[in-house]
């Protein structure tokens, strides 16, 4: 029998658009897990979907088949196709396939209510969800947000230190005024309680307003709240108490013309927050030419102190070269190629295996990363390769 609790919800971020433009849902902005129930049988129903969202609909979008689309999607120029859904997976979400698309309706914010469940059902005493979404009007003449800059807006603080919030986590463009007279003005600031932001030249006084000429010299600072009088000597400053996260909003003007308001969010990440470690120094795998050979604990054994096992999450950084990662599931065996994720029960199941390609190779070898959501470790795999009997 399933968890009869059902999903947690443990992401529901804000998501910016352009006027008439498209946005895409991701498991950074929109994340459930149960631990009795695989990603895609966690299901995301929008309610009242006649009603919400007001502006626009949410869409699946893939890469068109060879086929003509079948019935309700629609062949878009850029080679996808588009249906628009009432309901989609944990899956979809993790593939990057669910969509918001803005009908280019003026308007200033949309939304849609949803529950998410382990079956296809709503259910009248579960608890329902708003995803928000901002839209960034289409005005030629305000401040845009610069190319390459990843929204939702945020920065991961240390609890030990300052942070300086970089250009590439905050920046603004606008074709006719140079950096210097594009100004910041925090409409709703942090609560004091939170910390500050501050500039350099003005240490312990909350900013109001600068300009993206400061955040590309790194005068724009995030200072934590001071630790309790009987242990500063222990720690300067103290998250205790404080929520996962913090925001303060902002407009961005060139002296004529504003951008709409936005949000920006300020990740607490405690000293007491381990990394990952991987327990095998040198981990490596024996396999015959042309051979497989299991890949599970006894090379990817991981130990965090403050993390559970299932909660964190693999990526293959560098394939390997003389050979293929493959994952056997329930499925099909699948090919993993760079960038690819599994989980830390894949490994348990011992589901990853190394394929050799048969060719005269002696040594191959990728690399592995491994994340609990906020820290990182990785290591080199290698794989030394024997010959056949035949040779």
């Amino acid at each position: 029998k399933k968890n009869s609790k059902g999903p947690h919800l443990l992401k529901n971020l804000p998501g910016w658009v352009p006027e008439g433009g498209l946005l895409k849902i991701t498991n950074k902005l929109l994340k459930a897990e149960d631990k009795d129930t695989d990603d895609s049988e966690i299901v995301f129903n929008l309610i009242d979907a006649k009603e919400t969202p007001k502006y626009g609909d949410v869409i699946l979008l893939v890469p068109m088949s060879a086929d003509d689309p079948a019935d309700g999607w629609q062949r878009l120029p850029e080679g996808e196709t588009a249906t628009a859904i009432n309901s989609f997976t944990q899956q979809d979400l993790n593939d990057g396939v669910v969509w918001y698309r803005h009908s280019g309706v003026i308007s200033t914010e949309d939304s849609f209510k949803f529950q998410v469940t382990n079956d296809a059902r709503t259910h009248i005493e579960d608890e329902s969800h708003i995803f928000q979404i901002g839209i960034l009007q289409e005005s030629k003449d305000a401040p845009q947000l610069a190319p390459g800059v990843i929204t939702p807006l945020q920065v991961t603080a240390l609890e030990d230190r300052v942070t300086v919030i970089q250009a590439a986590q905050l920046s603004f463009v606008d074709r006719d005024t140079p950096s210097q007279d594009l100004i910041y003005n925090i409409t709703v600031p942090l609560l004091p309680e939170h910390g500050t932001l501050e500039h350099s030249d003005s240490s312990f006084f909350p900013v109001t307003f600068f300009t993206q000429s400061d955040i590309d010299s790194g005068k724009i600072l995030y200072r934590p709240p001071e630790a309790l009088l009987h242990v500063q000597g222990l720690f300067k400053f103290s998250f205790t108490g404080l929520p996962e996260s913090v925001n303060f909003f902002f407009t961005v003007s060139d002296g004529e013309h504003i951008s709409p308001e936005m949000e920006f969010t300020i990740h607490l990440l405690s000293t007491n927050q381990q990394p990952p470690i991987f327990q095998i120094s040198e981990p490596f795998i024996e396999v015959s030419q042309g051979g497989r050979a299991a890949v599970g604990l006894s090379q990817l054994a991981v130990r965090d102190a403050d993390t559970y096992p299932d909660d964190l999450l693999f990526e293959l950084v560098e394939p390997p070269h003389a050979g293929v990662l493959i994952k056997s599931d329930y499925r099909q065996p699948v090919e993993m190629v760079k960038g690819e994720t599994f989980m830390h029960d894949d490994v348990v199941r011992n589901i990853l295996h190394y394929v050799h390609d048969g060719s005269h190779t002696t040594e191959d070898s990728m690399q592995i990363l491994v994340t609990d959501g906020v820290t990182t470790a990785t290591t080199q795999l290698e794989i030394h390769v024997s010959g056949t009997d035949s040779e």
